[in-house]
């Protein structure tokens, strides 16, 4: 056998007898060998690996809102929509033509109330039961 040092080492896996061997003088904490050049490359800091992952989770957040309000918005579109839909025609030509937000003019809204009753003699009759005229004065901060 060769009595010259061997550029590796060979490991006996499990429970041997023995001297357990221990690492090299010559070597630093990542078992490279001190003598040898350096490639220039370093293990990147867990620091940053944790920071992209932040990143990375704060930008799917972000897109995951964008993509509910975008959602959201549509669907109260097509709600809006679909009721401005169920108005029949002449009903539509007698509405007067609103030039601003509920916010900004004043404006007056009817609203009914109607009384669906499950009792005998009553299923189906939706008759108003409550009337009440709402003003909005967004110049006085009142409704």
């Amino acid at each position: 056998m060769a009595t010259e040092e061997k550029p590796y080492r060979r490991y006996k896996g499990g429970r041997t007898k023995g001297r357990v061997p221990l690492r090299r003088l010559d070597t630093d904490s990542r078992g490279k060998r001190k003598d040898e050049p350096s490639t220039g490359k370093r293990r990147r800091r867990r620091k940053l690996h944790l920071f992209r992952w932040f990143v990375l989770l704060l930008v799917l957040a972000v897109a995951l809102l964008v993509a509910w309000a975008v959602t959201s918005y549509r669907s109260f579109d097509n709600g809006i929509d679909a009721a401005n839909g169920r108005v029949p025609e002449e009903v539509v030509s007698q509405l007067a033509q609103q030039d601003g937000l509920l916010s900004s003019k004043e404006t007056t809204i009817l609203v009914l109330g109607t009384d669906g009753s499950a009792y005998g003699g009553r299923q189906g009759a939706n008759r108003s039961d409550s009337i009440m005229l709402i003003r909005s004065e967004p110049s006085k901060h009142r409704l």
